[in-house]
């Protein structure tokens, strides 16, 4: 019963991390992804099922008002560093719309745009990732000792992450990652609250904190079953939508469940989690990216339940 009462508090949970203050999202990682990990754990014991999982990287949202090509080249390091784990297939997504800017004020906390979260859902995606560069704070501060002491800007730069599972739609990791730095103040130009980016430093602060992140994500990720759904082509002919690009072998069987009841945040979204184990199908023609499966006692399959390679 304990058991029972767990999961569904803590599944109830996630919905409402996607509306925490921006406050609240810093540090946010332990919460949010030890969460996610006890949910899995709950459903399934985590270990490894040998399928890779695909990840969409959305092209990042650029709030501090750097260069374009460097904003893409940053998300692009991002990526390359997601692809050392041989579990992951990468995908990067360039061009995506900056979602309004009354969408990501602090009364909205995290926002994940849904036709974001639609496309990777048509693209055939396990995850989203959402990476957002926020806008610099930047204020004067006295420095050194007195006699010596002279006026600095401290400039904070932090980059905003979150990893949604597109397959629930919930949200498994969100956090913010600060590094601050210090310039030369001339109090003659009157900026007191513009930086003139130098590159060269906002890549050494970067790399540590993204190298932070893809690994967390790994970590995220480690016990996190792959899961995927059925869909009926035609109506009739039964697939899953992973193949071998994912690892899928011909024979693999898999259980079949039902949605869970769904869990309703207080936007109005609907959130499942797996529901009862109804089914198993084989996998009888495996192509790149999704495979022909079949039921193995003649059950009767329905578009949209989930399915988990059998262990």
């Amino acid at each position: 019963m304990k058991r029972v009462i767990g999961l569904s508090l803590l599944m109830v949970l996630f919905p409402f991390v996607l509306s925490m203050g921006c406050g609240s999202v810093k540090s946010a990682y332990r919460a949010s992804a030890s969460a996610a990990k006890s949910v899995i754990e709950l459903v399934i014991p985590g270990k490894e099922d040998g399928l890779r999982k695909r990840i969409l990287v959305a092209s990042m949202i650029n709030r501090a008002g750097i260069k374009e090509e460097e904003a893409r080249r940053i998300t692009g390091s991002f990526v390359e560093l997601l692809r050392e784990n041989t579990d992951f297939l990468v995908n990067l997504l360039y061009d995506v719309d900056t979602p309004d800017s009354d969408l990501l004020s602090p009364k909205h906390g995290i926002v994940i745009d849904p036709e974001l979260l639609r496309k990777a859902e048509l693209m055939g995606m396990d995850m989203l990732i959402t990476i957002t560069l926020d806008p610099f704070d930047i204020r004067t501060k006295k420095s050194g000792i007195w006699p010596f002491r002279r006026m600095k800007k401290q400039i904070d730069i932090s980059i905003s992450m979150n990893l949604v599972d597109v397959t629930y739609g919930t949200l498994i990791l969100a956090g913010t990652k600060t590094t601050r730095i210090k310039a030369d103040y001339n109090a003659a130009e009157g900026e007191d609250n513009r930086w003139d980016v130098n590159y060269e430093v906002l890549d050494e602060e970067l790399d540590p904190i993204l190298d932070d992140y893809a690994y967390e994500i790994s970590d995220s990720l480690d016990s996190h079953l792959w899961t995927g759904k059925i869909m009926l082509l035609g109506g009739r002919t039964p697939i899953i939508n992973g193949g071998k690009d994912i690892g899928v072998t011909e024979g693999s069987i898999f259980d079949v469940f039902d949605k869970g009841e769904p869990i309703r945040s207080l936007e109005g979204k609907e959130y499942f989690y797996l529901g009862l184990n109804v089914a198993e199908v084989r996998a009888d023609e495996v192509m790149e990216s999704y495979t022909i499966v079949a039921p193995v006692n003649d059950e009767r399959l329905i578009d949209g339940q989930l399915v988990r390679l059998k262990r």
